[in-house]
């Protein structure tokens, strides 16, 4: 069974201090400068609302996704 609530780590990784530091692939930057994470945007949204130091790994060859998986 999984349990997924919108704006909210699932239990266990949801250790009550925050995250500090988020890393994780992305796509490179369009038009507007934003980079979308991909296929990888299960929990990619929130961490990157909740993390204090935010590391992408750009990848020219990701796709881009629309909708709120997108980072500035």
């Amino acid at each position: 069974m999984a349990q997924w609530r919108e704006n909210k780590m699932p239990p266990g990784m949801d250790i009550g201090r925050g995250i500090d530091v988020a890393l994780w692939p992305i796509s490179a930057p369009d038009d507007d400068g934003r980079c979308s994470f991909g296929a990888i945007l299960f929990f990619s949204p929130t961490m990157a609302e909740q993390g204090k130091l935010l590391i992408g790994e750009v990848h020219p060859d990701f796709i881009r996704t629309g909708g709120q998986n997108r980072v500035h």
